[in-house]
């Protein structure tokens, strides 16, 4: 943040967390800024996602892109769509996810 912008911060003085719903978490944060103004904010903190767009030849269509049509719950409708993923990171594979994908992809 530019010295310049500091007028523009809010500092966060209080948060509490409403939920777990395993995709991400819902928080409550009480905030103020310099000049007294005060507010209630919420936060959803989720982890990093992963888009995989793989790209494939067809004989017939040419070069596509691989899609998924899923239902989603949250929209309550069959969506199509790129995959999606929880960018994970382990003992067994420390480097990040898409970094995964790209090198197990067969060319």
């Amino acid at each position: 943040m530019k010295k310049t912008d500091d007028h523009l911060a809010w500092k966060t003085v209080g948060r509490k967390r409403l939920n777990d719903f395993r995709i991400f978490t819902m928080y409550q944060v009480q905030r103020e800024t310099a000049g007294g103004l005060t507010g209630t904010f919420y936060e959803v903190d989720a982890p990093d996602w992963v888009t995989i767009i793989p790209h494939i030849m067809d004989d017939k269509l040419g070069s596509c892109f691989l899609m998924v049509r899923q239902y989603r719950h949250g929209s309550d409708e069959i969506t199509l769509e790129l995959e999606r993923a929880f960018r994970q990171e382990t003992v067994d594979h420390p480097f990040p996810t898409h970094y995964r994908a790209s090198i197990q992809t067969p060319t």
